[in-house]
């Protein structure tokens, strides 16, 4: 949990009250992708993880098309007016289209991990999910220290594609 906090961390130092809300409200609604696949994640994958039952396989597939790959596809191509649809304010949509399109990459990253992760609980390696999480702590730590000052709330966009390809990265290294 501490992990997914550290670029409101961070972000609360550079930014002023005002970009900090607008970032805040803009990544959390980047990032309500993620609330499409949780559900699946918890499901349908370990189905397809518990050994070798890929009987849900193509159900998991074609959910996963139309709740994660297509959701996040539109939220890239067209940040702009759907951030407008949502909020109908021009300095959010300004100020938070390069941020959800960032996060909208970071969600397709995080659902390729999806898999990894059922996989490893499944096989009781919680370890590699903990390394995980203390990668993400150091890794991120540094790249914020280093651009939240330069690039600001790109910095804290960017520290979540971070995060997900820190954890696809392990799951993938580990991964048996």
């Amino acid at each position: 949990v501490f992990s997914s906090q550290l670029d409101r961390i961070f972000m609360s130092r550079f930014l002023s009250i005002q970009n900090f809300g607008l970032y805040v409200m803009t990544m959390q609604f980047g990032l309500a992708l993620l609330q499409l696949q949780y559900p699946m994640v918890k499901a349908i994958l370990p189905h397809i993880a518990n050994i070798g039952d890929t009987t849900k396989l193509g159900l998991y597939k074609t959910i996963a098309f139309f709740c994660v790959l297509m959701p996040s596809c539109i939220l890239f191509f067209w940040a702009k007016d759907i951030l407008w649809l949502w909020s109908h304010n021009i300095e959010v949509v300004e100020y938070g289209v390069i941020i959800v399109k960032i996060l909208s990459v970071a969600v397709l990253i995080n659902f390729f991990y999806n898999f990894i992760h059922v996989k490893l609980i499944v096989e009781n390696r919680g370890g590699v999910i903990f390394i995980s999480q203390l990668l993400i702590i150091i890794i991120n730590s540094i790249f914020l220290i280093f651009f939240s000052p330069r690039i600001h709330e790109v910095a804290g966009a960017l520290s979540w594609m971070i995060n997900f390809s820190i954890v696809l990265l392990c799951g993938l290294f580990f991964l048996h």
